[in-house]
């Protein structure tokens, strides 16, 4: 073999390497991309135990003590857009109103 084959031969074969190389990536980036796809649609229960207590969760205190703004920040509703739709589904849930301590709970 002569050193112009072997040069050849060389070349092919670092040009196959890249082309190995570039669809590995590609492979690679479609595989992160099925499986983002796939944590997307799979939806994650919490059960009752793991939430903490509702007069303290996150929503509750940024409902009370938020400002307007952090308010339109976290649901892109005014407090009085809000106030509105909370009062059209008042019927179909029951608000807790801290205050009662301790004690039974009402039946």
């Amino acid at each position: 073999m002569r050193s112009s084959e072997v040069v050849a031969v060389v070349a092919v074969l670092c040009g196959q390497s890249r082309e190995l190389q570039e669809l590995r990536h590609q492979v690679s980036d479609l595989l992160i991309s099925a499986e983002l796809k796939r944590e997307l649609k799979v939806r994650h229960r919490l059960t009752a135990s793991c939430l903490g207590v509702p007069h303290l969760s996150a929503w509750t205190l940024l409902y009370t003590y938020g400002t307007d703004e952090n308010l339109l920040n976290v649901t892109t509703l005014t407090r009085e857009a809000f106030n509105e739709l909370l009062a059209r589904f008042a019927g179909c849930y029951t608000i807790h109103k801290p205050g009662r301590v301790g004690g039974r709970p009402p039946s």
